[in-house]
């Protein structure tokens, strides 16, 4: 892959974290926004765990790099958990208020 590709690939990561950060303000007044920012968090690790391991691959100095890829892992998985969660939360919800 070449160097246009990560590139777009960061400024799409940090539009990505603008657009989420909007969204958590947003949560106080429209709770449902929690769940977009779930989902743009786990697509916001992804692509920091694309870019960070090419990096850390592809330039033997830069192999340190690789070890950021355990917090990404961590948080991919902390905020499918917390999607998961906020889904069951809902799902309860909506059975209460039948």
């Amino acid at each position: 892959m070449n160097n246009t590709f990560f590139q777009a690939l960061t400024v799409l990561i940090v539009i990505g974290q603008l657009i989420k950060y909007w969204y958590m303000k947003e949560v106080a007044k429209f709770p449902d926004a929690i769940e977009k920012v779930y989902k743009l968090n786990i697509v916001i690790f992804i692509g920091y765990a694309i870019v960070e391991t090419t990096i850390g691959l592809k330039n033997p100095d830069q192999q340190s790099v690789l070890l950021f890829n355990i917090v990404n892992v961590w948080s991919i998985i902390m905020n499918a958990k917390g999607l998961y969660n906020w889904n069951k939360e809902k799902k309860i919800k909506s059975l209460i208020m039948r």
